[in-house]
């Protein structure tokens, strides 16, 4: 809250003596107030607290005003929180609530932090990080980030059909997504493609 300035109080049978109030430490919002800001200001200054730019970074601060943001349906406050729960930024490292974010944004369409949140929630499900490992859906999630042109995404498919994880095992499919990968500068696909090339592997 905004420190009030000190209020001069004299009293009556004394006007040569002033007693000033004391000055209250600022209070520290822990949910900031939406109904000043739109969602896209409470993002922004989100990340102008997780930043450091123009205020001192503060993980927490960023954490209550992406929160606030994310409440309201925004899709990158959703997936921004989602890594602070994986990181444990402001939150204690916490893969179940880091999830439950990640398919928030990623069940909205149109993102551009729709495809990286469907890799990730992909990734969640391979490793077993917040749910109980399930290929299967491990890799409907990474192939439609994939399909989105999500190069990272398409890297992480064609190892699902090396590893036969969640997909009939497939070392062509496999390549044919690696070629997507590499084609748009992925560097992992180009390494694994150099070295299947190396051994003769296409």
């Amino acid at each position: 809250e905004p420190v009030q300035p000190p209020i001069n109080r004299v009293e009556p049978t004394q006007p040569s003596i002033e007693r000033v109030e004391p000055v209250q430490p600022p209070i520290e919002r822990v949910t900031p107030p939406t109904r000043k800001y739109t969602v896209e200001e409470l993002l922004a200054i989100g990340k102008q607290h997780f930043l450091g730019n123009g205020v001192q970074q503060n993980f927490n601060l960023a954490k209550d005003y992406f929160y606030a943001a994310a409440q309201l349906g925004n899709a990158e406050a959703q997936f921004l929180l989602g890594n602070m729960f994986v990181k444990g930024q402001g939150v204690q490292k916490n893969f179940i609530e880091a999830i439950k974010w990640y398919q928030l944004a990623a069940n909205q369409e149109g993102k551009k932090v729709n495809a990286i949140a469907r890799l990730n929630v992909g990734i969640f499900y391979r490793d077993g990080l917040g749910v109980i490992q399930n290929h299967a859906e491990a890799a409907k999630w990474i192939r439609s980030a994939a399909n989105m042109g999500y190069s990272e995404a398409q890297y992480n498919l064609g190892l699902l059909y090396v590893n036969g994880h969640g997909v009939e095992q497939n070392v062509s499919e496999a390549i044919k997504w690696w070629k997507y990968a590499a084609d748009q500068g992925n560097v992992n696909a180009q390494t694994k493609l150099s070295m299947l090339k190396n051994i003769g592997g296409y």
